[in-house]
């Protein structure tokens, strides 16, 4: 009993109840394990590193040989150790671009978009009050520079992105066409994805994504109601009929298409009936999001909206979990929870690859760390036309947005998971990229607490 007491250690960890077990993720693996009553007591009682806080009770109530049985399997899986290590976690098992190698961009093609979002962070699609289209002279800029930067990667990712991207469909044409041409030279492979509000799209448009495997992001916020209220046409007109009227034509033509959810306060009572329609209209990849904003109705801005937004997405888990009990076909790929880190193992060390292995570049050749703080001069870090380009700040980022740097999140067993929440919103909220709203914390906290519920019954 001594020797479990003091000369054990337990992992650092996150662990739940559930159902009628709990579920435990190492922090620094993201391995996760499902533990029975006597598991889970002996880890607290490993924890609490005294035998009056559980273990001398646990040894009256299942016997030595089974705790002593049990604990040799905790051993084994390493939720034991024997020797307390300092967290550390394996730089193989961290999803992080290097500061010298871009592989992504974000073209921002148009300063326009033919919508008014009311929830619009560059205030229906025009950055700054311009509405100006991006030329052929910058797009092959923007097309260089990413090559130029890429080092020795060969894989290289271009996301058309606006705005609303369509307004400029000759340029996409165009750029594609450069990019085939400039990849021979310099043995690249191009990705290309667009980002679109999807209401300009017509048989023309989806014969060329299908020619050049261009997959798509649409923005849809579910139901007819619930996008419309959300997402209007500048003209009055429904959005919603324009957007689904192509989703069979995409399906014919095998085109990769998602759908891009954000969550508004209209519309926050409605994300799991939302979710369940976007199934129904046949979307096999789901991303939702936030509309976070310090103030204003629209946005998603105190506790109070959270809470109601964890509930939602608690019933989308729940619903999952209950088809996969029951062995009914689910595609746990709908899900907008961060299974695929669990499942990968793929931890994070950053938020994201902003201003490191992704940057985006405005219609003027201008590069900032992504498409959210495209026109803040604070985040501009060269221009593409001008062939100008400062990697201090991304150097900065490297080293001082790491998780295990920043003092709200090194010692959160989130981490590995979240990577310190988006830098745009951080700064929108407090002025300060490091700095992460509560709000957001709560919410990415519970989003990734039902991941792990779902991946442990998906693995049962």
């Amino acid at each position: 009993m001594n020797a479990i007491s003091n000369h054990l250690y337990v992992v650092e960890h996150y662990a739940f109840k559930y159902q009628d077990g709990y579920i435990f993720m190492d922090v620094n693996t993201l391995d996760v394990y499902v533990l029975d009553e006597m598991e889970y007591g002996i880890i607290k009682g490993v924890k609490a590193r005294s035998v009056d806080n559980g273990l001398s009770q646990l040894f009256e109530v299942y016997g030595a040989d089974k705790i002593n049985r049990k604990t040799k399997e905790l051993l084994k899986h390493g939720i034991l150790e024997n020797i307390k290590k300092t967290k550390c976690i394996s730089e193989s098992n961290i999803d992080k671009e290097k500061v010298k190698s871009i592989t992504s961009i974000d073209i921002l093609l148009s300063e326009d978009c033919n919508m008014a979002c009311k929830y619009c962070f560059v205030k229906n699609g025009r950055y700054h009050g311009k509405s100006a289209l991006m030329g052929l002279d910058v797009g092959k800029k923007a097309i260089d520079f990413l090559i130029q930067r890429s080092g020795n990667r060969n894989d290289l990712h271009v996301c058309f992105f606006g705005g609303e991207p369509l307004m400029n469909f000759k340029l996409i044409k165009d750029i594609v066409a450069y990019s085939k041409e400039e990849s021979k030279k310099f043995n690249k492979f191009f990705r290309f994805t667009i980002t679109t509000n999807g209401t300009l799209l017509n048989d023309e448009i989806v014969d060329f994504f299908h020619k050049h495997r261009i997959k798509v992001t649409l923005s849809i916020d579910g139901d007819a109601a619930s996008n419309n209220i959300n997402r209007p046409l500048k003209n009055g007109g429904s959005s919603y009929a324009a957007i689904t009227r192509m989703l069979e034509k995409l399906d014919q033509r095998d085109i990769s298409y998602a759908a891009r959810v954000t969550i508004s306060s209209l519309t926050m009572d409605r994300i799991a009936d939302n979710y369940e329609h976007l199934i129904s209209l046949g979307f096999k990849r789901i991303h939702l999001e936030n509309a976070y904003g310090p103030s204003g109705e629209i946005f998603i801005s105190n506790k109070s909206d959270i809470e109601k937004v964890k509930k939602q997405y608690s019933l989308i888990a729940d619903k999952a979990i209950d088809k996969i009990r029951s062995g009914r076909h689910f595609n746990i790929e709908t899900l907008p929870f961060p299974l695929g880190k669990i499942v990968n193992n793929r931890a994070v060390s950053h938020s994201c690859a902003a201003g490191r292995g992704y940057m985006a570049v405005d219609v003027n050749g201008s590069i900032y760390l992504c498409h959210r703080l495209v026109g803040n001069e604070e985040f501009r870090i060269g221009n593409v036309v001008q062939d100008t380009f400062d990697t201090g700040l991304s150097a900065i980022l490297e080293k001082d947005m790491n998780v295990e740097n920043r003092k709200n999140c090194k010692n959160c067993w989130a981490r590995h998971l979240c990577g310190g929440g988006c830098y745009a919103i951080n700064y929108e909220h407090n002025k300060d990229i490091d700095l992460v709203p509560q709000i957001y914390c709560q919410q990415k906290k519970h989003s990734i607490r039902l991941a792990l519920a779902v991946y442990a019954n998906a693995g049962q």
